[in-house]
Protein backbone atom coordinates (compact mmCIF):
# COMPACT_ATOMS: atom_id res chain seq x y z
CA UNK A 1 0.00 0.00 0.00
CA UNK A 2 2.39 2.44 -1.30
CA UNK A 3 -0.86 5.33 -0.83
CA UNK A 4 -0.64 4.84 3.20
CA UNK A 5 2.78 4.98 3.42
CA UNK A 6 3.02 8.62 1.31
CA UNK A 7 0.27 9.81 2.88
CA UNK A 8 1.34 8.62 6.50
CA UNK A 9 4.94 10.25 5.62
CA UNK A 10 3.71 12.88 3.74
CA UNK A 11 1.24 13.97 7.16
CA UNK A 12 3.86 13.46 9.45
CA UNK A 13 6.46 15.10 7.79
CA UNK A 14 3.61 18.49 8.49
CA UNK A 15 4.37 20.52 11.87
CA UNK A 16 1.72 19.70 13.76
CA UNK A 17 0.46 22.95 13.91
CA UNK A 18 -0.76 22.37 10.06
CA UNK A 19 -2.00 18.76 9.96
CA UNK A 20 -5.49 20.03 11.04
CA UNK A 21 -5.71 21.23 7.49
CA UNK A 22 -4.53 17.68 5.99
CA UNK A 23 -6.53 15.52 8.53
CA UNK A 24 -7.99 13.94 5.55
CA UNK A 25 -4.04 12.69 4.79
CA UNK A 26 -4.00 10.01 7.69
CA UNK A 27 -7.59 8.66 7.14
CA UNK A 28 -8.01 8.14 3.47
CA UNK A 29 -6.33 5.10 3.17
CA UNK A 30 -9.38 3.21 5.64
CA UNK A 31 -11.67 3.99 3.02
CA UNK A 32 -9.89 1.70 0.98
CA UNK A 33 -7.82 -0.56 3.77
CA UNK A 34 -10.51 -3.73 3.17
CA UNK A 35 -10.43 -3.60 -0.57
CA UNK A 36 -7.21 -5.98 -1.20
CA UNK A 37 -5.26 -7.75 1.20
CA UNK A 38 -2.19 -4.99 1.59
CA UNK A 39 1.54 -4.64 3.06
CA UNK A 40 2.13 -1.42 4.83
CA UNK A 41 5.99 -0.51 4.11
CA UNK A 42 8.19 1.58 5.51
CA UNK A 43 10.68 0.14 3.05
CA UNK A 44 14.19 0.35 1.83
CA UNK A 45 13.02 3.30 -0.39
CA UNK A 46 12.21 5.69 2.02
CA UNK A 47 16.03 5.36 3.71
CA UNK A 48 18.07 5.98 0.51
CA UNK A 49 18.68 8.08 -2.51
CA UNK A 50 18.83 11.60 -0.09
CA UNK A 51 15.53 10.91 1.46
CA UNK A 52 17.54 10.24 4.78
CA UNK A 53 16.38 8.05 8.35
CA UNK A 54 12.54 7.79 9.33
CA UNK A 55 13.27 9.97 12.14
CA UNK A 56 14.25 12.93 10.63
CA UNK A 57 10.78 12.93 8.11
CA UNK A 58 8.83 14.02 11.52
CA UNK A 59 7.44 17.46 11.28
CA UNK A 60 7.89 20.20 14.01
CA UNK A 61 10.73 20.36 16.31
CA UNK A 62 13.50 18.16 15.98
CA UNK A 63 13.19 16.95 19.90
CA UNK A 64 10.31 15.17 19.31
CA UNK A 65 11.75 13.08 16.54
CA UNK A 66 11.62 9.75 18.68
CA UNK A 67 8.19 10.22 20.06
CA UNK A 68 6.49 10.95 16.45
CA UNK A 69 8.40 7.68 15.24
CA UNK A 70 6.57 5.62 18.14
CA UNK A 71 3.32 7.22 17.19
CA UNK A 72 4.20 6.31 13.01
CA UNK A 73 5.04 3.08 14.09
CA UNK A 74 2.01 2.59 15.94
CA UNK A 75 -0.03 3.58 13.17
CA UNK A 76 1.49 1.55 10.98
CA UNK A 77 1.17 -1.77 13.34
CA UNK A 78 -2.75 -0.65 14.69
CA UNK A 79 -3.51 -0.01 11.03
CA UNK A 80 -4.97 -2.60 8.92
CA UNK A 81 -2.71 -4.60 6.65
CA UNK A 82 0.68 -6.49 7.49
CA UNK A 83 3.93 -4.87 7.73
CA UNK A 84 6.94 -4.22 6.58
CA UNK A 85 9.64 -2.09 8.16
CA UNK A 86 13.43 -1.65 7.26
CA UNK A 87 16.30 -2.75 9.31
CA UNK A 88 17.53 -0.14 11.69
CA UNK A 89 13.93 1.76 12.03
CA UNK A 90 13.27 -0.27 14.72
CA UNK A 91 15.98 1.47 17.03
CA UNK A 92 15.53 5.19 15.29
CA UNK A 93 18.57 4.60 12.84
CA UNK A 94 19.57 8.33 12.23
CA UNK A 95 21.37 8.43 9.11
CA UNK A 96 20.29 7.26 5.25
CA UNK A 97 21.24 3.58 4.68
CA UNK A 98 24.52 3.12 2.96
CA UNK A 99 24.73 -0.55 1.94
CA UNK A 100 28.82 -0.27 2.42
CA UNK A 101 28.23 0.42 6.28
CA UNK A 102 26.75 -1.43 9.42
CA UNK A 103 23.71 -0.57 11.18
CA UNK A 104 24.56 2.53 13.88
CA UNK A 105 24.08 -0.09 16.77
CA UNK A 106 26.47 2.11 19.20
CA UNK A 107 23.02 4.09 19.21
CA UNK A 108 21.30 1.35 21.71
CA UNK A 109 23.45 2.73 24.41
CA UNK A 110 20.93 5.66 24.49
CA UNK A 111 18.12 5.02 26.70
CA UNK A 112 15.22 6.56 24.25
CA UNK A 113 16.83 4.31 21.28
CA UNK A 114 16.27 1.26 23.62
CA UNK A 115 12.82 2.69 24.16
CA UNK A 116 12.26 2.62 21.18
CA UNK A 117 13.11 -0.84 20.39
CA UNK A 118 10.68 -2.09 23.56
CA UNK A 119 8.19 -0.53 21.83
CA UNK A 120 8.63 -2.45 18.54
CA UNK A 121 8.79 -5.70 20.64
CA UNK A 122 5.59 -4.67 22.02
CA UNK A 123 3.50 -3.73 19.02
CA UNK A 124 4.97 -7.30 17.94
CA UNK A 125 3.53 -8.95 21.03
CA UNK A 126 0.22 -7.55 20.55
CA UNK A 127 0.18 -8.20 16.71
CA UNK A 128 0.59 -11.47 17.35
CA UNK A 129 -1.27 -11.85 20.31
CA UNK A 130 -4.54 -9.90 19.79
CA UNK A 131 -6.31 -11.82 16.89
CA UNK A 132 -8.43 -8.04 16.49
CA UNK A 133 -5.00 -6.62 14.77
CA UNK A 134 -4.28 -9.53 12.53
CA UNK A 135 -7.57 -11.89 12.13
CA UNK A 136 -9.79 -9.67 9.92
CA UNK A 137 -7.20 -7.24 7.95
CA UNK A 138 -8.85 -7.42 4.51
CA UNK A 139 -12.23 -7.87 5.88
CA UNK A 140 -14.74 -4.44 6.40
CA UNK A 141 -15.49 -5.73 9.62
CA UNK A 142 -12.60 -5.82 10.75
CA UNK A 143 -12.61 -1.85 10.90
CA UNK A 144 -14.83 0.52 12.55
CA UNK A 145 -14.45 4.81 13.42
CA UNK A 146 -15.25 5.88 16.46
CA UNK A 147 -13.96 9.16 15.81
CA UNK A 148 -12.05 10.00 12.48
CA UNK A 149 -12.96 13.65 12.43
CA UNK A 150 -11.35 15.15 14.97
CA UNK A 151 -9.14 17.39 13.21
CA UNK A 152 -8.97 19.82 15.86
CA UNK A 153 -6.91 17.97 17.89
CA UNK A 154 -5.38 15.46 15.51
CA UNK A 155 -6.83 12.46 17.02
CA UNK A 156 -8.05 9.41 15.28
CA UNK A 157 -9.95 6.91 17.55
CA UNK A 158 -10.81 3.52 15.65
CA UNK A 159 -11.78 -0.46 16.35
CA UNK A 160 -9.90 -3.34 14.98
CA UNK A 161 -11.87 -6.79 15.20
CA UNK A 162 -11.18 -10.10 14.66
CA UNK A 163 -11.05 -13.72 16.34
CA UNK A 164 -14.07 -13.07 18.50
CA UNK A 165 -11.16 -9.81 20.20
CA UNK A 166 -12.26 -5.74 19.74
CA UNK A 167 -9.43 -3.39 20.43
CA UNK A 168 -9.79 0.60 20.48
CA UNK A 169 -7.12 2.80 19.42
CA UNK A 170 -6.33 6.19 19.79
CA UNK A 171 -3.58 8.14 17.86
CA UNK A 172 -2.77 11.89 18.85
CA UNK A 173 -0.51 13.79 16.22
CA UNK A 174 -0.04 16.77 18.14
CA UNK A 175 2.79 17.76 21.20
CA UNK A 176 0.12 18.65 23.36
CA UNK A 177 -0.27 17.13 26.09
CA UNK A 178 -3.91 15.98 26.99
CA UNK A 179 -4.69 15.69 30.35
CA UNK A 180 -7.93 13.81 31.74
CA UNK A 181 -9.07 14.71 28.01
CA UNK A 182 -12.45 12.85 27.16
CA UNK A 183 -11.91 10.68 24.44
CA UNK A 184 -14.89 8.86 22.51
CA UNK A 185 -15.20 5.27 23.08
CA UNK A 186 -16.98 2.63 21.22
CA UNK A 187 -19.24 1.33 24.54
CA UNK A 188 -19.19 2.15 28.32
CA UNK A 189 -17.74 0.38 30.97
CA UNK A 190 -14.18 -0.72 32.24
CA UNK A 191 -11.33 -0.17 29.25
CA UNK A 192 -7.57 -1.78 30.37
CA UNK A 193 -5.01 0.06 29.03
CA UNK A 194 -2.69 -2.59 27.07
CA UNK A 195 -0.45 -0.48 26.05
CA UNK A 196 0.69 3.00 25.61
CA UNK A 197 3.68 4.52 23.49
CA UNK A 198 4.51 7.16 25.78
CA UNK A 199 5.37 4.51 29.36
CA UNK A 200 8.90 5.09 30.22
CA UNK A 201 10.10 1.86 29.21
CA UNK A 202 9.65 2.90 25.64
CA UNK A 203 11.58 5.84 26.13
CA UNK A 204 8.06 8.35 27.20
CA UNK A 205 7.36 10.32 30.32
CA UNK A 206 4.40 8.44 31.49
CA UNK A 207 3.72 6.58 34.32
CA UNK A 208 2.23 2.93 33.98
CA UNK A 209 -0.07 3.74 37.05
CA UNK A 210 -3.75 3.58 36.79
CA UNK A 211 -3.90 1.17 33.47
CA UNK A 212 -7.64 1.04 33.81
CA UNK A 213 -10.21 3.65 32.60
CA UNK A 214 -14.11 4.06 33.28
CA UNK A 215 -16.24 4.88 29.86
CA UNK A 216 -19.63 6.51 30.32
CA UNK A 217 -22.30 8.30 28.72
CA UNK A 218 -21.57 12.21 28.27
CA UNK A 219 -23.21 14.25 26.26
CA UNK A 220 -25.33 11.83 24.45
CA UNK A 221 -21.98 9.95 23.60
CA UNK A 222 -19.91 7.81 25.25
CA UNK A 223 -16.64 8.87 26.86
CA UNK A 224 -13.68 8.11 28.81
CA UNK A 225 -11.32 10.35 30.73
CA UNK A 226 -8.05 9.54 29.28
CA UNK A 227 -4.52 10.94 29.32
CA UNK A 228 -3.66 11.69 25.81
CA UNK A 229 0.18 12.24 26.15
CA UNK A 230 2.29 14.36 23.64
CA UNK A 231 2.20 11.98 19.62
CA UNK A 232 0.80 9.41 22.11
CA UNK A 233 -0.63 5.99 20.96
CA UNK A 234 -2.77 4.07 23.38
CA UNK A 235 -4.81 0.56 22.96
CA UNK A 236 -7.05 -0.21 24.86
CA UNK A 237 -9.85 -3.49 25.63
CA UNK A 238 -12.61 -3.46 27.63
CA UNK A 239 -12.48 -5.63 30.75
CA UNK A 240 -15.99 -5.39 32.09
CA UNK A 241 -19.56 -3.67 32.93
CA UNK A 242 -18.76 -0.11 35.14
CA UNK A 243 -18.85 -0.90 38.91
CA UNK A 244 -17.79 -4.49 38.55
Amino acid sequence: NMGWMHDALGYLGLDPLHRACHHDRVTFSLTYAHKERFVLPLSHDEVVHGKGALVHKMGGQWQHGLDQLRLLLGLQWLHPGKKLLFMGQEFGQDREWNQDVGLDWHLLADPQRQGLLAWVAELNRLYRSCPALHASDSAAQGFAWVEGNNRDESMLVWQRHGGGQSLTVVLHFTPVDRRDHLVPMPSAGRWRILACSAWTRFGGASSESAPEVHAEVKFDRVFAQLNVPPFGVLVLERVGEAGL
